[in-house]
């Protein structure tokens, strides 16, 4: 269930709207007490359709309705009547009081003008404070809204990133990779790294390309290339690249292959050594005959046989 389906200020309104008989003034204590109840009543019914939410969630929610309370209830409660004036206050305006004296002369004159004339009746006390009923709720609802608003901007955040000791599996690779290298042995360290490759395409989904020419997804998006290999061209993998989806993570590099190397000359007791053309050399036959022509066919039935030439002719 998302948050934003069971909103604190529209429960607040609900609350607020169902509510019989609303007095438009409310004494200090009866502010308290109804602000007190009604918050709570919010998070009851926020708590009975939070099921589903992370526990860690649904506590943040109830220290936030508790704070919206507290500074309701404590900012009513500093709420004092006035005190009362004191019958003889100074006027703003002369400074020093002034004694109170009858206005009619023949009062004064049967007084004897002796002694103080009495104080006067002292004022009535002040009425006690009132709260408006509808400020303080619209308040309630202002505040319970802008809890929604900072929650829904919590919801909407994307996670962050665990921290690497809270990473069971990446402990896991680095505890048996340091283990290799304690031990200097590069199988354990290859063996790890191998199981690494499939963790990662199993769990995170993250999986490693090996450059393919044949491939024609294999371009420079996904490796560098180092001249003169190029895509499409065949290459030497050095370093595979790391996608997740349709994202690359990390680009590979391919290298051009190494040039054909020559044959190397022949060696050893019966390797033939020689600076001569063919035919030539201390080695070569001579001979004063000139080399034996191809043997002829036999002549037709009929034809004489031709004489071999004599050394004369």
């Amino acid at each position: 269930m998302a948050y934003a389906d069971d909103r604190l200020g529209e429960l607040f309104a609900r609350l607020r709207a169902g509510a019989a008989r609303r007095r438009e003034q409310l004494s200090v204590h009866e502010a308290v007490r109804e602000t007190d109840l009604l918050l709570g009543r919010v998070y009851e019914q926020w708590e009975a359709r939070a099921e589903g939410l992370p526990r860690e969630r649904c506590d943040a929610v109830r220290d936030a309705v508790a704070a919206v309370r507290v500074a309701v209830c404590r900012s009513l409660q500093s709420v004092r009547a006035a005190a009362p004036v004191p019958p003889h206050a100074p006027h703003p305006a002369t400074g020093p009081p002034r004694p109170v004296r009858p206005p009619n002369p023949l009062v004064r004159f049967l007084r004897g003008g002796a002694g103080e004339p009495p104080p006067p009746w002292a004022p009535p006390p002040p009425p006690p404070p009132v709260v408006l009923t509808d400020r303080l709720f619209d308040s309630i609802g202002q505040a319970l809204e802008a809890v929604d608003r900072s929650f829904l901007s919590w919801a909407a955040a994307p996670p962050g990133d665990p921290a690497w000791h809270e990473d069971d599996d990446l402990v896991e690779v680095l505890h048996g990779l340091l283990s290799a290298a304690e031990r200097g042995s590069p199988d354990l360290a290859l063996a790890k790294v191998v199981s690494l490759r499939d963790k990662l395409r199993l769990q995170r989904g993250m999986e490693t390309v090996v450059y393919d020419p044949c491939d024609p997804s294999h371009t420079a998006v996904l490796f560098a290339f180092t001249a003169p290999a190029a895509p499409g061209l065949p290459g030497r993998c050095r370093v595979p690249a790391l996608v997740h989806g349709a994202r690359v993570l990390r680009r590979g590099t391919v290298l051009p292959l190494p040039a054909p190397e020559a044959a190397p000359p022949a060696v050893g007791p019966f390797a033939a050594h020689t600076d001569h053309p063919p035919g030539t050399g201390p080695f070569a036959v001579h001979t004063d005959h000139p080399p034996a022509s191809e043997p002829s066919l036999p002549p037709p039935p009929g034809h004489p046989r031709p004489l071999p030439p004599t050394e004369e002719g």
